[in-house]
């Protein structure tokens, strides 16, 4: 059995690349590879009878290749969206970098237009400083505070600071009130009295003040200013406003600016109560404070005039002041102006921040899909394969089994086209009649009869008178054919073979053989190749005398034909004809000592001899023998010629395998059946045994193979 598995072994391993290797899979991307596995799976389908399972396979495979195909646009399709994310994310970084870039710049920008701004209004206050001390100290007045229910309202020759509160008739082109001016007493005139009896709900615990309820019409404040002091502020607190109110700041000079009165009714002014404070621009002092008409009660008091006192500055300081707040409000622009831009593009540099961080993340994503891409296509490759190597393996499986049914139907047709060798069983009837006709001979078994007649054979003249009881049947004796039969018994068979070669040599043989096999052996003469001569001298003088030779000699012939570094060269016919001619005049035991070796029997020894004449393989094995053996090592099974020519032969197969195969005929081998191994030792027809088969098979396969991959 190890002998079988081995030469198995060695036959897959000899054939193992027709099956993984087949034509045309040249490309390395997996779908063309698989879509022409499937196209030689079509084309294998005429190969085998039974087809049905072999066609649903394949499209069982052709379903799973479209998967593939469908996993493979996916593939593309998600790496390209990958590549895409990428792109996108080198951008959005390259959009931050320069919004972070632009941000920088002008952050710089607005610094250096906050310095100027603080310049021009240090410029200022110096300005204004100078302005306001060269006419003398600063005085707060405060004129009214409405706690005497009555104004400084009709008087002429007012001081400096004093306050007047009326309500205006109308306004000229210039700005100055004109028309009836209407005094402001505790009677609700158009909207505006003072006192503290009509105080909202909310009462206000301060004494009176100036109550505006819903005015309708326009109030005045109008403080005065003569050469000896100018009112440069003015301040008032304001009680329950909802909502903004707009009024107005008109200078002596005529020229004016608009202030909004705050409102206050929210938690951000506890008591509903603020201060407002109004400053004459620089160089010029407050005339009038005009209040509009507004739909809203609110209420007025503590009236806080403050005013220059001494002579009024010179126009050089007040041109001063005048020029150093265009200055600043200059600055202030431009400074407000580079906030403005400074602002945009941080809410830039935030959207491209936000930009990136998203594209980073879809990098990710696109990334995750891609992975899954590639796996679910190298998942379904892998399906499509396994779905290809199941169809073929069910493409051997069958193929074997209706080879072997057609190996079986050929090797019984074989069999019944051959009437030569069904002769064997008719010599049996003819011994077995010809025995109790001559009832002379004791009462031993038939066997031994023609064991005892070869004394007499050299009487073989007189026997025209035996043809009386069966002449036809007498000469049949001497085939080789009828002899196997009797041929379990050694003993009685030695003397055949000197009829066929009456050389003494075959006499030595007989004695050491426990158990010879002359059944066919005696009816064919072995010696079929005739010796070379040899030439050579020196090899020529190393081949002992006939029934001398001894293993010492064996040894030195095949030493002569090695090489010196021990490997041995192609034997020429001379060198093998000095072998065999070694073998053949081995001593006795020389002959029992090498038959050993070789795993054969002393009388086989000869055979191998002959074989080797006509057989490269077995000349090779014989000489390379114990090298082999040596490489074998232990083994269940001892190590024989036969497995080293074997070997042989194998090695020969791997270098040009067709060659090899395509040697084999099957219609000849299957023919000549029955007389396979009839010029073979015990052991060689063993070992042929287990290899004529797989042979056969893998000759098969591999046509099939060939036929396949076309």
């Amino acid at each position: 059995m190890k002998k079988l598995l081995r030469i198995a072994a060695a036959t897959l391993l000899a054939f193992g690349w027709l099956i993984i290797s087949p034509e045309g899979a040249h490309s390395d991307d997996p779908l063309t590879v698989a879509a022409q596995e499937i196209q030689d799976l079509n084309s294998s389908i005429d190969d085998l009878g039974y087809k049905d399972k072999f066609i649903s396979l394949i499209e069982e495979a052709e379903d799973k290749y479209a998967l593939a195909v469908s996993a493979k646009e996916t593939q593309t399709q998600s790496s390209a969206s990958y590549d895409n994310s990428l792109v996108l994310k080198a951008t959005a970084g390259e959009q931050k970098a320069s919004a972070q870039t632009a941000v920088d710049g002008q952050t710089a920008v607005v610094a250096t237009a906050l310095t100027n701004k603080n310049n021009a209004q240090d410029a200022l206050d110096v300005a204004n400083i100078n302005l306001s001390t060269q006419s003398g100290s600063i005085t707060d007045i405060t004129t009214e505070d409405f706690n005497n229910n009555s104004i400084n309202n009709g008087r002429q020759n007012w001081p400096a600071g004093a306050l007047s509160i009326f309500i205006v008739g109308s306004i000229d082109s210039n700005g100055n009130s004109v028309g009836t001016e209407v005094a402001i007493t505790s009677t609700n005139n158009g909207g505006y009295f003072y006192g503290s009896d009509q105080v909202p709900s909310n009462d206000y615990t301060n004494p009176p003040a100036l109550h505006l309820k819903l005015p309708s019409q326009t109030l005045a404040f109008r403080v005065a200013n003569w050469s000896e002091g100018a009112v440069t502020q003015v301040k008032f607190s304001v009680y329950a406003k909802n909502g903004d109110a707009t009024a107005m700041v008109r200078h002596t000079d005529g020229t004016t600016y608009n202030f909004t009165i705050q409102e206050n009714v929210n938690s951000n002014y506890p008591g509903y109560v603020h201060q407002e404070v109004l400053d004459a621009l620089p160089g010029k002092q407050i005339h009038e404070i005009y209040f509009w008409a507004n739909d809203d009660w609110y209420v007025i008091d503590n009236v806080i005039i403050k005013t220059i006192i001494g002579s009024a500055p010179s126009q050089e300081l007040s041109d001063a002041v005048a020029s150093a707040q265009a200055v600043y409000d200059n600055k202030l622009s431009i400074y407000n102006q580079e906030v403005s831009i400074l602002n945009g593009y941080n809410q830039t540099l935030t959207n491209k921040t936000t930009e990136a961080e998203n594209a980073s993340l879809n990098v990710v994503t696109a990334l995750q899909n891609k992975n899954n891409a590639i796996n679910a296509y190298d998942q379904a490759i892998n399906n499509v394969n396994s779905a290809i190597d199941d169809a073929w393996r069910y493409y051997d499986e069958q193929s074997q089994r209706e080879l072997n049914a057609a190996m079986a139907q050929a090797a019984a047709n074989a069999a019944a086209n051959q009437p030569k060798p069904e002769p064997s069983p008719e010599p049996k009837p003819t011994v077995e009649p010809e025995k109790p006709k001559p009832s002379d001979p004791p009462t031993d078994k038939p066997e031994p009869k023609p064991t005892e007649e070869p004394k007499p054979e050299p009487t073989d003249k007189p026997k025209p008178e035996e043809p009386k009881p069966e002449p036809t049947d007498k000469p049949k004796p001497e085939e080789p054919k009828p002899t196997p039969a009797p041929s379990p018994e050694p003993k009685p068979e030695p003397t055949p073979e000197p009829p066929v070669e009456p050389t003494p040599e075959p006499k030595p043989e007989p004695k050491p053989e426990p158990k010879p096999e002359p059944g066919p052996r005696p009816a064919e003469n072995p010696w079929k190749t005739p010796d070379v001569v040899i030439k050579d001298e020196v090899l020529a003088a190393l081949v002992p005398e006939k029934g001398t030779g001894t293993s010492e000699d064996l040894s030195g012939v095949i030493a002569n034909l090695t090489s010196r570094d021990n490997k041995l060269v192609v034997l020429s016919p001379e060198q093998v004809t000095a072998v065999s001619q070694t073998l053949r005049a081995l001593a006795s035991e020389a002959k029992q000592e090498v038959a050993r070796d070789l795993g054969i029997k002393p009388s086989e020894v000869a055979q191998i001899a002959e074989q080797m004449k006509s057989n490269p393989a077995v000349a090779a094995a014989f000489v390379e023998f114990a090298e082999r053996s040596g490489d074998a090592g232990d083994t269940p099974m001892p190590f024989t010629l036969a497995d080293a020519t074997t070997e042989v032969q194998t090695e020969a197969f791997l270098a040009d395998p067709l060659g090899a195969v395509f040697e084999v005929d099957v219609t000849e081998l299957l023919s000549n059946f029955s007389e396979l191994g009839m010029d073979m030792t015990d052991d060689q027809r063993e070992k042929a045994q287990e290899v004529v088969v797989p042979v056969i098979i893998v000759s098969q396969i591999a046509g099939a193979m060939i036929r396949r991959n076309k």
